[in-house]
């Protein structure tokens, strides 16, 4: 049986209903598990005008009570253009024929039923919502797609099983042809590139992301033109198929750029392009490959300079062939790069493999020489994890590369930086790149038990090391060390990006999830956090209210004025302020009043007795600020019977649960 998702919070408006009747719809709503917040209309007019200042959830309409009828009522929700649930309660007799705005009719003595019935209208207002939006959205991917294949400038096509089914005007104007539908892609291309073309179709039917190669393609008058094509997997009119774009081969690439033996980009120019990729592709989950020749000094001793210059260009063109790549280079006399656009190392590492295994199993033929030869291949990640320069990248390629020919050659190894110590005396900046780089860090989630009328499920999010031993610094240390570089904003952004991934994942299942992230009081400093902070919120499609940020009371007093500034923005974007740590500082009273925090959470360790006395002051001190707070460190029943008592907002600790490695925590279980 499917069960419902409950509104935890309604917002009703009702007309013909006393007071003490209204009274009894309210309790009704509580007994059926739902807060209900109502207001009592008298007529038309206040109906007209509260539907343009504010969002409700539903109407509920008692005729015997009513200054209106029905009908008037049904009218002037349609001149509104209101789609608000209208629900109509009945003391048994006959309503006749029913406008057709009403949604639902409950009798009255059934008030139970009420409830239930609100909720399912509200629910079905949101889907007819979201459905207006999905069919809008289609519509639009509709046009684009119209417009695409139309109108498109690069040169297009899309195939199925190396047939054309569709080319656009621009391709077939491209290679001088009225229409190219019906036409075997390979009929276009020049022999020499038929396999490679083969090859990557073969890998893109069976891969998520796209890939690009350099194909030379025939025109109608019998010329040859080179192009770059990039393949990517989609659909033609309900079909599986794949696309081919074509782009100019860049015009700016000159000789200078190249190296001669392979034509492909020498190692200076290959330095730009690597540093350009991680410069705009950093976060892209890409790879770094790079291909040593196993043995090369004894091939060129046995047959010369220029004979293993011409192997090499054959291998480089095996390659080329074989592993299609974003950009291709040759590094040093022996090692070959290249880049894998979208393509994580996992399944680099695959393509790898299968390369290997050919290049072994080929006979290299150039200036009447035959010769057979072995690649070791070192792949390497880039990601919001890889540093921002290329030099390391490039040290740790090679390394890596020379072990695997120690080991014997023909072999692929993914690069894996060898654990670093945190140690506590590290300067910031280094601790927090050493545990980026080697994965160290984590979001832990801990539970927060609602006792009031919030809405949602809560969870607080701080940061973890993971496989953290004796003498390293803690998370905790981490964060208050970063602070000594007021600049260094990455360890925040990183744990606004982790954080909301998760959040995302959570409120696309519908689960009304709110989460508190804990910071670094750096974000004060950073004057473009706020505005990167909405970019990232609309791009994983969040409302600011299922967000918290949290920070310490000592970092808001230590940068009052920016944190001001900072807060304010928050507000802006609909974001809540957190202040943990709160009652250390006996005077940050006065300045938390102009934060306006959303919660706060007082600075009880885990060794302090939580006293009656001192809780009702720690709660009497946030009502002042008209503030929510969390009780930690909650550990026993006993302790939440008195908390009970002074009223909370929240309770987290041990009796509750231990912080999570992800946000699955059962709070139905917790009674």
């Amino acid at each position: 049986m499917t069960r419902m998702h409950r509104i935890r919070t309604t917002n009703l408006l009702t007309i013909g209903l006393n007071d003490s009747q209204l009274e009894e719809v309210v309790s009704a709503f509580r007994r059926a598990g739902t807060i209900a917040h109502a207001q009592a209309l008298e007529d038309g007019q206040q109906l007209r005008n509260i539907l343009n200042d504010q969002n409700w959830d539903a109407l509920v309409f008692f005729a015997s009570g009513a200054s209106l009828s029905l009908e008037q009522c049904c009218d002037t929700l349609r001149q509104s253009e209101s789609d608000l649930p209208l629900i109509v309660l009945s003391e048994g007799a006959s309503h006749g024929t029913i406008d057709p705005h009403v949604a639902a009719i409950c009798r009255r003595d059934e008030l139970t039923l009420l409830a239930h019935m609100t909720q399912r209208e509200i629910l079905a207002r949101q889907t007819r919502h979201q459905l207006s939006a999905t069919l809008a959205e289609l519509e639009e991917a509709k046009q684009r797609q119209n417009l695409l294949l139309s109108d498109h400038q690069d040169p297009l096509i899309y195939i199925i099983d190396g047939m054309i089914i569709y080319a656009n005007q621009a391709f077939c104007e491209k290679l001088g042809s009225d229409e190219l539908d019906g036409f075997p892609i390979v009929d276009l291309i020049a022999n020499r590139d038929q396999e490679r073309l083969k090859s990557a179709l073969k890998k893109q039917n069976s891969s998520s992301t796209s890939s690009r190669l350099e194909l030379t393609l025939l025109h109608s008058d019998g010329s040859e033109l080179t192009c770059m094509a990039t393949c990517d997997n989609t659909r033609y009119e309900g079909e599986d198929c794949i696309q081919i774009a074509l782009s100019d081969k860049d015009s700016q690439q000159i000789a200078g750029d190249t190296d001669p033996s392979t034509g492909l980009a020498n190692r200076f120019h290959f330095n730009e392009l690597l540093q350009e990729f991680l410069n705009t592709e950093r976060n892209s989950n890409s790879s770094f490959l790079m291909l040593g020749l196993d043995r090369f000094e004894e091939l060129r001793h046995g047959s010369g300079l220029i004979a293993s210059e011409a192997l090499l260009k054959e291998v480089a063109d095996f390659v080329k062939t074989r592993l299609p790549a974003q950009h291709y280079g040759r590094l040093s006399d022996d090692i070959l790069v290249a880049i894998l656009h979208h393509v994580p190392a996992d399944q680099a590492l695959e393509q790898a493999n299968d390369l290997l295994r050919e290049v072994e199993n080929h006979i290299f033929e150039f200036e009447n020489q035959s010769l057979q030869c072995t690649l070791s291949v070192a792949v390497q990640s880039i990601n919001h994890l890889t540093p921002p320069e290329n030099a390391p990248l490039l040290e740790n390629g090679f390394t890596c590369l020379e072990s695997a020919r120690l080991a014997g050659g023909n072999r692929v190894d993914i690069c894996v930086r060898s654990r670093q110590q945190l140690g506590e005396e590290d300067s910031p900046s280094q601790l927090i790149e050493s545990a980026l780089s080697d994965q160290r860090l984590q979001l832990i989630y801990q539970p927060m038990i609602n006792l009031s009328d919030a809405e949602g499920d809560h969870y607080e999010a701080s940061l973890s090391i993971r496989d953290w031993q004796e003498g390293e610094a803690t998370a905790g240390e981490l964060m208050r060390a970063i602070e000594r570089e007021p600049d260094n904003h990455k360890l925040d952004r990183w744990l606004i990006v982790e954080a909301t991934k998760q959040l995302t994942v959570k409120r696309q299942t519908g689960e009304d999830v709110h989460l508190i992230i804990n910071l670094s009081g750096n974000v004060f400093q950073d004057l473009e956090f706020c505005s990167w902070l909405g970019v990232a919120m609309k791009a994983a499609g969040l409302h600011g209210n299922a967000l918290t940020l949290q920070f310490s009371e000592d970092s808001i007093g230590r940068a009052l004025k920016p944190a001001l500034d900072c807060c304010r923005e928050l507000r802006a974007l609909g974001v809540g302020v957190s202040v943990r740590e709160f009652g250390r500082n006996k005077t940050a009273i006065k300045f938390l009043r102009h934060i306006m925090p959303a919660l706060l959470k007082p600075g009880i360790r885990q060794s302090d007795p939580l006293e009656n006395d001192m809780v009702r002051e720690i709660v009497q001190s946030a009502r002042t600020l008209n503030s929510r707070v969390v009780i930690p460190n909650v550990a026993s029943a006993a302790t939440l019977a008195m908390l009970w008592q002074i009223g909370p907002d929240f309770i987290q600790g041990s009796y509750v649960s231990e912080p999570l490695p992800e946000m699955d925590y059962e709070f139905a279980s917790f009674s």
